[in-house]
């Protein structure tokens, strides 16, 4: 089935299941996404081709009523990790009601408009291009967009483990919270400079990661003419803006670059990373079976599998990326290795 020929909800379910995927109109109940255990899981890929178009579609098709949130939002059936790891698109003139729930969020703009922001706790952040907004634990967000154009995002929750205990959720009682804090309120408050009076009402405040910023940072590594890392060319990490620790407790996000045609180290962890391709062309080799990717791609590497990334062309590839390492660290479960 092509997308082009997907006119209702249940053609777009068809042609979304024979892609491992799934939108989040279908409550997956018993079936829902769930970690492999102690099975040995295979490392897998969402191309662009495939997912991008049927949100889009999803867009147009589905009403928010049918969602409770957004009108696409779609991740993949055959998840194997502890993550809830999916894209999501707010179409023109669509505001999501404003809510709060146990699991926190990493929200990494895949295509932004400044004319859409996500309010988190009374402040709107803009939804550049490559920017990471975070939504924390019990952290009241909204999504709008008043601008001409779709905005797509993808999504890192830790999903998984809010449901070790019982999930809360609550909707804010009105469609959308007001605008308490002024444009750069986390910015100004959690950034290097901070007032020594002011504390966070939250463990983990919500916070703005500019592309701009990151982009900055690696070339910043570049240009001192660092060595980049064998394990995983330059990496910069997105920090908590209190702790300095994980992006979230739970979660930690980083951006890598690989040079041209620079291959990194074989190397197994026992923590899952699920990633997305900013730009670039390469290949990911996961104990002997190569994944092909390409700018716009989601893949992801299953626990304890030895893999390395190899940047086919002769200029820069990156990758974003999200690991459940945190969590694996504070259990105290944490393994790596090299063969």
């Amino acid at each position: 089935m092509d997308i082009t020929s997907v006119q209702s909800i249940a053609e777009l379910d068809q042609y979304l299941n024979e892609r491992g995927l799934g939108g989040s109109w279908r409550r997956w109940g018993t079936n829902a996404p769930t970690s492999a255990g102690g099975q040995r899981a295979d490392p897998l890929i969402w191309k662009r081709s495939e997912y991008h178009e049927a949100l889009q579609r999803a867009g147009e098709l589905v009403s928010m009523d049918q969602t409770g949130a957004l009108a696409g939002q779609m991740a993949g059936r055959k998840q194997i990790s502890k993550l809830g790891f999916g894209v999501q698109i707010l179409m023109p003139g669509e505001v999501a009601e404003a809510h709060r729930h146990t699991q926190a969020g990493l929200r990494f703009i895949i295509r932004g408009n400044l004319q859409a922001a996500m309010v988190v706790e009374g402040e709107a952040f803009p939804m550049a291009d490559g920017d990471l907004i975070t939504t924390p634990w019990w952290a009241w967000h909204d999504y709008r967009n008043v601008g001409d154009a779709p905005v797509f995002w993808l999504d890192a929750l830790d999903l998984h483990f809010a449901r070790l205990s019982h999930m809360f959720r609550e909707v804010y009682a009105q469609p959308t919270q007001p605008l308490a804090k002024p444009p750069g309120h986390a910015a100004d408050t959690w950034g290097r400079l901070r007032p020594s009076w002011i504390t966070s009402p939250l463990p983990t405040p919500p916070y703005r990661y500019r592309w701009a910023d990151t982009v900055a940072a690696l070339d910043a590594l570049k240009e001192n003419e660092d060595d980049p890392d064998p394990l995983d060319g330059y990496v910069v990490t997105y920090s908590h803006p209190i702790s300095h620790g994980p992006t979230i407790p739970t979660l930690s996000a980083a951006v890598q670059l690989l040079p041209p045609h620079f291959a990194t180290e074989a190397h197994r962890h026992n923590c899952t990373t699920s990633y997305f391709v900013v730009q670039g062309e390469g290949t990911t080799l996961v104990d002997g079976e190569r994944v092909a990717w390409a700018t716009g791609d989601i893949f992801q590497v299953p626990p304890w599998r030895l893999h390395q990334h190899e940047n086919r062309l002769g200029e820069d590839a990156i990758l974003y990326r999200v690991t459940d390492e945190p969590t694996m660290r504070a259990w105290g479960f944490y393994r790596e290795g090299s063969d």
